[in-house]
């Protein structure tokens, strides 16, 4: 008697995983949330009437938007909060709607965010590569191609450049003009667009001259010690971090 209970109790167990393991096989197997790195920085595609719009999904569950100073606004403005994920790990439910897009409902794919609801339909965020020891900092050009930049090398405002950590902003001056756009990180390239520049008439100094072929150009970088180097086809760009 005592042998039959035993095994009798074994295939209760048994059955008993099994169910659970049936239950649950939606989110057990890969699906978004436990197969792809969706933790990250997202910028929404540029939509003509919308606002920039940037995301931030956190491991624990957390996010941040930041929407862009638009229509008359004074400033960006953000939001925080809590997101959850679905059964079958596809989809991220956050806590409130994103402004100007009607949605809280996102489906996750590999670096890619898509709405699935609200009013407004094909609207896509887009995974940023980040690189934290670049941006927020003031980066001085200090040589080309070995040749020391002096005084005489501008007009007035010394070159440099500024790569900003909300919705890839870059601005700057070339040593005689000011210049603003977009810039856009893969690995250890960066690449500009959407370019634009005042058109002051200057003298053909040196540093304006070849800071205009930096940004027109496919560039390598590298960021060691406050110091960064920007790399052409054929010139090497020396910058350091300058603290105010």
């Amino acid at each position: 008697m005592k042998k039959f209970n035993f095994f009798g109790l074994l295939l209760t167990l048994v059955l008993a995983v099994g169910c659970g393991t049936k239950k649950n096989s939606a989110t057990t197997g890969d699906n978004s949330m436990n197969a792809l790195d969706w933790e990250g920085v997202y910028i929404m595609e540029q939509q003509n009437d919308l606002p920039e719009i940037q995301l931030t999904l956190k491991s624990n569950n957390t996010y941040q938007i930041i929407v862009s100073n638009w229509n008359k606004q004074p400033d960006n403005t953000y939001f925080e909060g809590k997101f959850t994920w679905d059964k079958t790990g596809g989809f991220i439910q956050m806590d409130q709607l994103i402004s100007n897009i009607n949605t809280s409902k996102l489906k996750v794919g590999e670096n890619v965010l898509w709405a699935k609801d609200g009013n407004i339909e094909n609207i896509k965020f887009i995974k940023m590569d980040v690189n934290p020891a670049l941006t927020e900092k003031y980066w001085k050009l200090v040589a080309v191609n070995d040749i020391k930049i002096t005084n005489k090398d501008f007009i007035e405002t010394e070159p440099h450049i500024m790569f900003k950590s909300e919705f890839n902003h870059v601005r700057g001056n070339d040593g005689c003009n000011q210049f603003q756009g977009k810039f856009e990180i893969k690995g250890n390239k960066i690449s500009f667009e959407r370019m634009l520049s005042t058109l002051k008439a200057c003298p053909d100094v040196f540093a304006s001259t070849e800071f205009r072929k930096l940004l027109s150009e496919e560039i390598t970088f590298e960021v060691k010690n406050d110091k960064l180097t920007l790399k052409t086809k054929n010139d090497t760009f020396q910058f350091e971090a300058v603290y105010f």
